[in-house]
């Protein structure tokens, strides 16, 4: 679901309808059963994303996720005896042109699994699944790799020949599914009690205090600061970055303190956030925050990663889980790491491919190593495998 938003933008760009649902195996009565959830509203979307987190956290049970499942399709694809299938819930049984004819009591939907959109995409994907379980090629299931994308006129004949009711009920299933996605941010409240202008004011102006930072250079500083931070919404943003500092402290945490730009903030510096005194070091405020280039404030902390999962529950149970996120990092292929994978896949022995790769420089990309790099074209052309792995990498 990590790629869901950027979907859902894309297909209204394009007026597609977006539609978003979620993969999964799971255990029912000790048997694997596959199951295909649709998310039918913005809360079944929601639901979804606990569905995958209890999956990824380790949970395989179905009874584990059927707290879940409010506003989400529940599709078995056909197997031999699903009809006989008890989730406890409603669901659909998904069919393809391939699967046998017979009279299904349950309502069925069209299912047609698409892995690429070109035929040439297929040995792409078979060599990316290699990678995945660390195989090579010939180990590859190559059947679960076919599925080529198909004009929506090619498949809706052949499920009309076929299971003309599985089309009809996916109309009516898909008829009102709507996401609303809210873009615009929403701060957590640090005391719903009290202005937060009024919260961030008062303590800043103690933590000045008790650090004997009391001239007017500090107070006009501050004025300024607290009324930039204010009119561009971010007075709640200051009091939690300061309470998940208080709270590491209060449990005896060591706490670095706040780094990057964020020095140059008095209003920082006196809630202990960071630890310099931007006056003293003539830091400027405006390198953090100024009103006209609008971003979000951006303090890092460092806390220790042993007692990151205490600060992940602090904020889910102060602020509430809809405020609390954790940051997915994407790796790709670098180009050495590229040729690796692949070449590796076709048997290439370790020596072979230490030899290919220190041709290339960290500077390269596959094409310019290749048009300029006359050993390393050499090198490729000397093979036949060698040059298909390479215009696969």
């Amino acid at each position: 679901l990590y790629g869901a938003y950027h979907f859902l933008e894309v297909t209204r760009k394009c007026g597609i309808q977006p539609l978003i649902g979620l993969e999964m195996t799971l255990i029912k009565d000790e048997e694997n059963i596959s199951l295909r959830f649709l998310a039918l509203s913005t809360k079944g979307y929601q639901e979804l994303m606990k569905l995958s987190t209890l999956k990824m956290t380790g949970r395989k049970n179905w009874s584990d996720f059927t707290t879940h499942l409010e506003d989400v399709a529940i599709i078995v694809p056909y197997f031999n005896g699903v009809e006989r299938l008890d989730l406890g819930h409603d669901y659909f049984i998904s069919v393809s042109p391939d699967t046998p004819q017979e009279v299904f009591t349950r309502p069925i939907l069209p299912l047609y699994q698409v892995n690429s959109f070109e035929k040439e995409d297929i040995q792409v994907l078979q060599i990316l699944s290699a990678v995945k379980d660390n195989v090579s090629l010939r180990e590859v299931d190559l059947h679960s790799q076919q599925g080529i994308f198909l004009p929506a006129s090619d498949l809706e004949a052949r499920f009309k020949n076929c299971f003309p009711q599985a089309l009809a009920n996916l109309q009516d299933l898909i008829e009102n599914v709507s996401y609303q996605i809210d873009p615009s941010l929403k701060l957590p409240r640090f005391n719903p009690e009290r202005p937060a202008v009024e919260e961030l004011r008062a303590r800043a102006e103690q933590g000045l205090s008790d650090k004997g930072l009391t001239s007017a250079i500090y107070h006009e500083r501050l004025n300024e600061e607290l009324a930039v931070i204010h009119d561009m919404g971010f007075d709640d943003y200051f009091l939690v970055v300061w309470d998940l500092l208080r709270f590491g402290r209060s449990q005896g945490y060591y706490m670095g303190m706040g780094r990057g730009s964020a020095v140059g903030s008095l209003v920082a510096y006196s809630l202990d956030i960071t630890g310099i005194d931007p006056v003293e070091k003539n830091l400027i405020f405006e390198r953090f925050l100024n009103r006209e280039r609008y971003t979000m404030p951006d303090i890092d902390i460092d806390i220790p990663d042993l007692y990151r999962p205490e600060f992940i529950r602090y904020v889910r149970d102060r602020y509430g889980s809809q405020h609390v996120a954790q940051i997915v990092t994407y790796s790709t292929f670098g180009v050495k790491q590229a040729i690796r994978d692949v070449f590796k896949r076709y048997g290439v022995p370790e020596y072979e491919l230490t030899n290919i790769t220190k041709k290339i420089s960290f500077r390269d990309t596959l094409t310019t190593a290749y048009e300029k790099n006359l050993q390393f074209r050499q090198v490729i052309n000397s093979k036949i495998e060698y040059q298909k792995a390479f215009e696969i990498a």
